[in-house]
């Protein structure tokens, strides 16, 4: 069994875990990767696209990540280094640095329809 990684609010692991710690069924349609707090991160078999399924309704989805999974990992190890560097520099709470970064990863993992997942996840 693999051990999760965690970056920030996310952990990333292993699919049967993360269908077990989740409330309801997950869709055939969807492979789950993680979790975004409680709710599932998966992988959308159709489309690649990265979705995060609700865990309060049941086959809802609250939002899309990325396009894809390798538009995903790069887009969230942006997000682990800034969030390192926070860890360094406690000081600092710059907004602006925090809403950039937002924005950096939003474009990574593919452009506007992914930025609440990585508002939410940076704090913006």
């Amino acid at each position: 069994m693999r051990s999760a990684h965690e970056i920030g609010i996310v952990e990333f692991n292993d699919a049967d875990l993360v269908a077990s710690r989740f409330p309801h069924d997950i869709p055939e349609s969807y492979i789950p990767i993680g979790l975004f707090e409680s709710d599932a991160i998966c992988i959308d078999v159709e489309t690649n696209e990265i979705v995060v399924l609700d865990h309060e309704v049941k086959d809802r989805q609250l939002c899309l990540a990325a396009q894809n999974q390798e538009s995903l990992v790069t887009a969230m190890r942006l997000a682990e280094k800034y969030f390192d560097d926070c860890a360094r520099d406690l000081a600092s709470n710059d907004q602006s640095a925090v809403e950039a970064i937002a924005v950096e990863c939003t474009q990574i993992a593919g452009g506007d329809q992914f930025r609440s997942f990585f508002c939410s996840l940076i704090g913006a």
